[in-house]
């Protein structure tokens, strides 16, 4: 099975620059109307507003992040997340807030 089964590109950014751009084997996004679970085998195609958190799996780390007025979008196996605010949730010491 070749990396790009097996993972999905993730990139988070706001209005000043890319925050994050990590491969991750799942990823959990949560919206205002509910969850959704995101797979390297998830549907080609996803848009999605109002994106509130999101969860990533890096391995057999998790990181989390808050986001403010987002959206995301999947396609061919990459997710790119545009948000006006990101905020590590559980690992603050690893990644700067971006402000």
């Amino acid at each position: 099975m070749s990396d790009n089964e097996t993972t999905v590109a993730v990139e988070l950014s706001t209005p000043r620059g890319k925050y994050l751009a990590a491969t991750c084997s799942a990823i959990e996004l949560r919206t205002v109307e509910g969850t959704v679970d995101i797979n390297p085998r998830s549907g080609n195609v996803l848009s999605l507003m109002k994106a509130t958190e999101i969860t990533l799996r890096r391995g057999e780390e998790f990181l989390s992040f808050r986001l403010e007025n987002a959206t995301a979008n999947l396609k061919d196996g990459r997710l790119i997340v545009l948000a006006e605010n990101i905020r590590c949730c559980n690992r603050p010491s690893l990644l700067p807030a971006a402000t």
